[in-house]
């Protein structure tokens, strides 16, 4: 804080505590505008009449005349000059004088106006904001009664809106009863006939099922018919079908006709068109309006529709049906005799293909180690005859050393002996090294031969008996787990027999007191173990 006692929380723009002091630079900025002010304003008097000012024209007081570089106050303090001052001198002193002036410093001079002009612009602030305050509670006292005068005009409007809302309310209250007691109605007469529908649903499905037993039962005699009975029922229907469409022909054509005339006509030549019409009509009708809640199967559909209820019936006599049922039982046993030899077969073409397959299997496996072996030999091979080459290269002119013809031969020979280990014994004397040679390349494109064809066989087929054979694995590992329970829990069952057997004869009543023998004391002879230093530290570090 410094000595104006100002904190340096005055804001230019903070205007909401008007009582703050203001900083040091407002008020010498406030002293130089005043200044400035009164500067223009005395060159503005310069160039006005006497008359036209508002000010006095002396400010301060006369001096004396001829002394004027002497101040009056100094003049009346002086004793000197107090002796030397005449009458008229005096009467010219007359007029007021200023108050004497005090020598002080600068700076409390300039403390003391600071302190005027603060207590100055504090007045003016507490004038400024107690009129403010005024203005704020008249306002506030105004827009009270404004607000008064609104809040019962608004209970007025609400309670008569209260009141309209109460009335048309009540009246609304008055036509959901009647509706709801109209509604319940309506619900109690929907109800019982949902509950007839339910019975008459229910009654058509037991109907349906037992229409299917018999339709079923009807299919299966028509087919044990002769085929000219079967011919006969194919016309019948036929004669049945085009009926029916021609009376749906003629019910459509009457309809069309109905349209010039009246409701009231149409309705009756309606009514009186289904009574001729009978049972087919108003059977199709009733299934179409049924249909969305009665599931009818299409099988039973053309039985429903059919106007024929009279059937007739094919075998007259149980011999006929006995007879039909042994020739159909006989080939019933032979599909079943020829379905048993096709599950034997398989089950041969099963071993035979695991056998053959196993002998393929290891047939490949010696076919790949020996494909494996011949290539690192092929190799060798292919690396000495490069270094040849290059040594043909540089010595053209030379003769073949004889060393490297008699190793060359060497390894052709035993690569021969490795091929043909039956057939070397023979050849080996009088074949050269090339004639060997052209063995080996043979042998190698049949073992590549026999290596593209195990190549290609099917993968699918193997992966496939790879899982049966697993399967077969697993499920024999299965029977032997339960072969082992079984035994464990044959064991558990003997020894408890054998428990149940040794408890056959139990004692009743009070036990025999025998007298017990003599207790043998057994003594035990400490012996004591000596370690060695390398027992010690493995026991000390090594042992929990």
């Amino acid at each position: 804080m410094n000595r104006s006692g100002y904190d340096g929380g005055y804001d230019d723009g903070d205007v909401d505590n008007p009582f703050r002091i203001p900083p040091d630079e407002k008020i010498f900025s406030f002293k130089e505008e005043e200044k400035e002010r009164k500067i223009e304003e005395r060159d503005k008097n310069k160039s006005m009449k006497i008359w036209e000012k508002n000010r006095p024209t002396r400010e301060g007081c006369l001096r004396k005349i001829g002394e004027t570089d002497i101040e009056p106050s100094a003049l009346a303090i002086n004793p000197k000059v107090q002796k030397k001052i005449n009458v008229g001198e005096a009467a010219g002193f007359t007029i007021p004088i200023e108050r004497p002036k005090n020598k002080e410093n600068r700076y409390k001079l300039i403390e003391k106006k600071r302190e005027m002009f603060l207590v100055q612009q504090m007045l003016e602030t507490k004038q400024r904001e107690i009129q403010r305050l005024e203005d704020h509670a008249f306002m506030r006292e105004d827009g009270l009664n404004c607000s008064e005068k609104m809040l019962a005009q608004d209970t007025n409007s609400f309670i008569a809106f209260f009141n309209d809302i109460k009335e048309k309310t009540q009246a609304a209250n008055k036509e959901y009863e009647n509706l709801k007691f109209k509604k319940a109605q309506k619900t109690q007469e929907l109800r019982q006939i949902n509950d007839e529908q339910t019975i008459l649903v229910s009654g058509i499905n037991k109907n349906l099922e037992s229409l299917s037993i018999f339709y079923d039962y009807k299919i299966f005699l028509d087919s044990l018919a002769g085929k000219e009975i079967q011919d006969e029922m194919e016309r019948r229907k036929q004669a049945r079908k085009r009926r029916r469409e021609e009376q749906e022909r003629n019910e459509q054509f009457g309809q069309s006709q109905g349209r010039g005339f009246n409701n009231g006509k149409a309705q009756q030549s309606k009514d009186g068109k289904g009574k001729k019409i009978g049972g087919v009509g108003a059977s199709n009708t009733a299934m179409k309006n049924d249909e969305s809640e009665v599931q009818i199967p299409p099988k039973l559909r053309e039985v429903i529709e059919e106007s024929d209820d009279e059937y007739p019936i094919h075998f007259d006599e149980p011999d006929e049906l006995l007879e039909i049922f042994s020739t159909l039982e006989e080939k019933n046993l032979f599909l079943i005799q020829q379905g048993q030899e096709a599950e034997q077969q398989l089950e041969t073409k099963k071993h035979e293909f695991e056998k053959l397959k196993s002998e393929f299997n290891s047939e490949i496996g010696v076919l790949k180690g020996s494909k494996t072996e011949i290539k690192s030999r092929i190799v060798k091979t292919d690396a000495e005859k490069n270094n040849l080459e290059n040594t043909s290269q540089d010595q053209q002119n030379r003769a073949l050393d004889p060393h490297i013809y008699t190793k060359v031969e060497g390894q052709v020979k035993d690569l021969y002996q490795l091929g043909f280990a039956e057939k070397a014994e023979g050849k080996m004397g009088n074949a050269s090294v090339i004639q060997l040679l052209n063995e080996v390349e043979k042998l190698i494109d049949g073992f590549l031969l026999d290596f593209q064809i195990s190549e290609n066989i099917d993968k699918e087929t193997v992966q496939a008996e790879s899982t049966k054979i697993k399967k077969a694995q697993r499920v024999q590992n299965r029977e032997e787990t339960k072969a082992r329970e079984l035994q464990q829990q044959e064991e558990k069952r003997r020894l408890k027999q054998e428990e149940k057997d040794k408890k056959q004869f139990i004692r009743l009543g009070r036990p025999i007191m025998n007298r017990s023998d003599k207790p043998v004391v057994t003594r035990v002879k400490e012996v004591k173990k000596v370690l060695t230093d390398e027992q010690i530290d493995l026991k000390k570090y090594l042992e929990v």
